[in-house]
């Protein structure tokens, strides 16, 4: 509640007002929505004023929920009269209850056009509670706020006529006229701190108020009758004319006008021309209201004045800068840096945000930016990614920026400040140092050398690699702990003190084979290290840290020992080895270690290597050496010269020798010839005692050579006695088997002792046949070499096949074959060779065992070959095996099977002459290859046969 005591001075436009009034001044306002009065805009003040202090019914309704205010005169025509201080500060609707429904629509279309109406288009009919009805007409004036808006709408009746006293219905113009002279002079009491005037149709002053006295210095009566022209001037006239036509045709009109030079002191004016019109309508006078608005004014300057200067802040500011209005986010400023950073031009200014960037829809920055206007909390962040198209291309960049709200003098977010700095290429190198700091990293966190950072003289270990951590073997958590404290053992060793003098003077240690003893499970432990201790200084100077980089090389350095401790035992051996040794060096050739033999050898003393390390001591022989040399190191292959002669002085005498030199090459870590070690053997006696058993050989050789020409011509006469007796004893023997078959034709009886003999004869002479025929067959075989053709392995097998059908049916054996090679020899020989084998196979097989007989074949490898002596390293061989399920033999008689009429079974048991494994053996031989046989008793046989091609 407002105290009433101190109101009207406090708050002039609450003065006057009747009852009303005073239900005004006592209303709580804080508690509606209008607020504490003092917090009220100008317009409002002034148009209660106007509202209290007039005798006509008016009402304003004000803001968005159309609060109302109503005088005395609107609570005497209404229904509300005892009612009125509870509707006081209510809404539209609680004032006029269900006839809000039809007076809504003409509020909402007043203060979206700001257009005004009149009684004589709309009515409302208000009913008095003390009298008769009466029909009023009403008229709808939009109130303008500050921001030049329309804040309300003032309300004010005319009365139409009487329902019960139509006589009365058209008062006299006389009585009108006193009437609303009356009302003008209440409209323009003294209370106002607004200058109000009121002109008639032809823009005579009839009324003004104190304020209008005080502006223009006139007294009470100085302007009445004047026109505004003749008041004012032409040349103010001109500025103020054009409104007034505006406001005489009926359509209020507001502007701000610098007021004329005539008020004197420099004002700004908020004047509002409001139409009078009578009840036909026609406009009879115009109400002027002009506020002094100077010191808004002055601020409105100064906030575009600061707008411009801001505007031109950002225009020039260093860094992409924009502003964004509104919660669209609307852009409102951009400077040319931060279009550049858009990729867009001029066009996208008084676009939204979204629109003007669209790429930037799904990424972060329109949701941060809605949520600064929500808050009103600033916003920062550094090196943030976004995707943004320039000169056409969507690419990621990276920028620092800040959303900085702005606010109102309402304190609420009207904009948002957006400041950018493009760190793109910052970012990008900072990811490819990082990520080289991070491959730096990890290569020293998996390098082989140990690595580890001492800070200060504590030696606090920081960044410690895997390898350092197995080397000290204090565990993994070491990092941030004292190298001495971890370590006691190193107080008796050099490198505490190595680290603290690199502290103090700043040098880099290194040291090769370092030997580091580290205490382990109680033992110490002997290590070798390449040790480098490297300083790192301060911004001023100083040694901070220490970086250790230490390569273990206790392999190299045992290895190292071990080779020269072989080294002494080399040199130890070559001056006891039996052979004359001499070591020289490549490039410059010099000795390096030579034996007492090889000196011994070449006739030379000891004493003479004294002050000569050059070879050149050898005389004669160096050249010799030169050239050998010389062949060694353009080839890198061992070189020999066998019983080489020379003379040399030995004890005083010339001798001529023979030694055999041999030079080796010895390669370093690269592979390079670095040393070459040259072996001298004397040969003389050797090769004098080879001389006498070349002489004796020869001798014997010619001896042999006569004997192998007789063995080879008993040879020759031994094949053809055997071809030629095979040959004659045929005849003979088909002789005996045709004399007994007549015998046996003749004889009409004959006695079983008889048959005996007969019998007898006939197989004794079928055997001689069998043995005839193939001492026959190994002589031609011996005879006959034949040309070597094309020979399909496989066709003759498939004609062995043919010739032991009715075996083969008998036994019922299987023969297995496939894919046997074409080779060069002779074709007979062939089929003879793998029928002797397949007939071979199907005589010794088990009794009631299916045979089974399988030939294969493979090519022979180079490596197989030193298996076979008499086989040609030339040639190439296919090795085919010929292998049955049949009784086998005893492997003892794997090389007896191939002689001649060698037997392995009584004649009772198998057939045979023991001749077909020879022959097998002379066709294989002939053709320059091997035969040789495997068996197990029992477990048939394998015969194995290689062949060239």
């Amino acid at each position: 509640m407002i105290d009433g005591s101190n109101t009207t001075e406090e708050y002039p436009f609450f003065k006057g007002g009747g009852t009303m009034g005073k239900i005004t001044r006592e209303h709580d306002w804080s508690k509606t929505l209008l607020g504490i009065p003092s917090a009220w805009p100008q317009s409002l003040q002034t148009s209660l004023s106007i509202v209290l202090n007039s005798i006509q019914p008016m009402v304003v309704l004000w803001g968005e929920e159309n609060t109302c205010i109503f005088n005395d005169a609107y609570r005497s025509i209404s229904s509300i009269s005892s009612n009125a201080e509870a509707v006081m500060g209510k809404s539209a609707e609680a004032l006029w209850g269900s006839d809000w429904d039809l007076i809504k629509p003409l509020i909402q279309q007043i203060k979206t056009y700001g257009e005004v109406i009149d009684e004589n288009r709309h009515f409302q009919e208000i009913y008095t509670l003390n009298g008769p009805d009466a029909a009023w007409s009403a008229n709808y004036s939009p109130i303008y706020g500050e921001n030049q808006a329309i804040s309300g709408v003032l309300v004010s009746w005319f009365e139409k006529f009487s329902k019960n006293h139509q006589d009365n219905e058209i008062k006299s113009r006389t009585q009108y006229e006193l009437d609303e002279s009356e009302m003008h002079l209440q409209l323009l009491r003294d209370t106002v701190p607004a200058m109000i005037f009121y002109i008639d149709n032809e823009q005579r002053y009839l009324s003004y108020n104190q304020v209008f006295r005080s502006w223009f210095g006139v007294g009470p009566t100085d302007a009445i009758g004047k026109t505004v022209c003749e008041f004012l001037g032409e040349a103010a006239y001109e500025k103020v004319g054009p409104r007034l036509d505006v406001a005489y045709s009926g359509v209020q009109e507001r502007y701000e006008l610098f007021a004329p030079s005539r008020i004197g002191v420099p004002r700004w004016l908020d004047i509002v021309y409001t139409p009078h019109k009578n009840t036909e309508g026609q406009v009879v006078g115009v109400i002027v209201h002009a506020t002094d608005v100077t010191k808004s004014k002055q601020t409105e300057i100064s906030l575009r004045q600061s707008e411009a200067r801001f505007r031109a802040l950002i225009e020039e500011a260093p860094v992409a800068t924009c502003l964004f209005t509104g919660r669209e986010l609307t852009i409102e400023i951009a400077n040319e840096l931060m279009l550049g950073v858009w990729g867009k031009d001029r066009s996208v200014i008084g676009q939204t945000l979204e629109n003007g960037v669209p790429e930037l829809r799904g990424q972060p920055f329109l949701d941060i930016l809605d949520k600064v206007f929500t808050t009103g909390i600033e916003y920062s962040d550094t090196a943030a990614p976004a995707e943004l198209e320039v000169n056409g291309i969507l690419s990621t960049y990276y920028f620092n920026f800040t959303y900085k709200p702005l606010f109102n003098e309402n304190g609420e977010v009207y904009g948002i400040m957006d400041m950018a700095v493009d760190v793109t290429e910052q970012v990008l190198i900072r990811k490819r140092v990082e990520e080289n700091e991070g491959k730096l990293r990890t290569l020293i966190q998996s390098a082989p050398p140990a690595i580890g950072m001492f800070v200060g003289r504590e030696l606090i270990i920081e960044s410690p690699n895997r390898a350092f951590r197995d080397t000290i073997g204090r565990g993994n958590d070491i990092e941030g702990k004292s190298l001495k404290a971890l370590m006691p053992e190193l107080e008796q060793q050099p490198f505490l003190d190595l680290l603290d003098n690199v502290f103090t003077t700043g040098e880099m240690f290194q040291a090769d084979s370092a030997k580091l003893q580290v205490l382990k499970d109680g033992k110490l432990e002997e290590k070798y290290f390449n040790v480098t201790f490297s300083p790192l200084f301060n911004e001023e100077g100083n040694v901070y840290a220490i970086i250790d980089v230490s390569v273990d090389v206790t392999d190299y350095v045992i290895a190292k020992e071990g080779i020269e401790a072989k080294e002494k035992e080399l040199r130890d051996l070559i001056n006891a080895a039996p052979v004359g040794i001499c070591v020289v060096s490549n490039a410059p050739v010099k000795i390096e270690e030579v034996n007492d033999r090889f000196l011994q050898i070449l006739g030379i003393k000891g004493e003479q290597l004294i002050g000569k390390p050059d070879w050149m001591l050898f005389g004669d022989m160096a050249q010799i050496f030169e050239r050998e040399l010389d062949i060694l190191l353009k080839s890198g292959v061992k070189h020999i010269t066998e019983e080489q002669q020379i003379k040399i002085l030995r004890n005083d005498a010339e001798e001529s020798i023979f030694i055999t030199f041999e030079y080796v090459p010895l390669l370093d870590s690269n592979s390079d010839i670095s040393k070459v070690m040259i072996i001298a053997i004397e040969m003389t006696h050797q090769v004098q005692m080879r001389k006498e058993i070349e002489k004796a050989v020869t001798e014997r050789t010619k001896e042999l050579a006569a004997s192998n020409i007789s063995l080879q011509r008993s040879n020759n006469e031994l094949e053809q006695f055997a071809y030629i007796a095979s040959h004659d004893l045929q005849e003979p023997v088909r002789k005996i088997n045709t004399f007994v078959g007549k015998l046996e034709d003749n004889l009409s009886t004959i006695n079983g002792k008889s048959r005996i003999y007969i019998d007898k004869i006939k197989s004794s002479t079928g055997r001689m046949e069998i043995l005839i025929r193939d001492v026959l067959a190994l002589s031609i075989v011996s005879r006959n070499a034949g040309l070597l053709t094309s020979v399909d392995l496989q066709a003759v097998l498939r004609e062995v096949e043919n010739e032991n059908e009715l075996q083969i049916s008998q036994k019922q054996a299987v023969i297995e074959y496939s894919d046997l090679p074409v080779i060069k020899a002779i074709p007979s020989q062939m089929l003879q060779l793998f029928s002797n084998l397949v007939s071979n196979a199907l005589k010794y097989s088990h009794k009631h065992i299916r045979p089974v007989i399988k030939i294969s074949s493979s090519k022979l490898k180079n490596a197989d070959l030193n298996n076979y002596t008499q086989l040609s390293l030339q040639k190439k061989y296919y090795k085919i095996e010929v292998s049955d399920n049949g009784i086998g033999f005893d492997k003892q008689h794997a090389e007896r099977i191939f002689k001649i009429f060698q037997r392995l079974h009584a004649k009772n048991e198998f057939e045979g002459t023991g001749i077909g494994l020879s022959i097998c053996q002379k066709i294989v031989h002939n053709h320059g290859g091997e035969i040789m046989a495997a068996s197990e008793p029992g477990a048939g046989a394998v015969f194995i046969i290689i062949l060239p091609y």
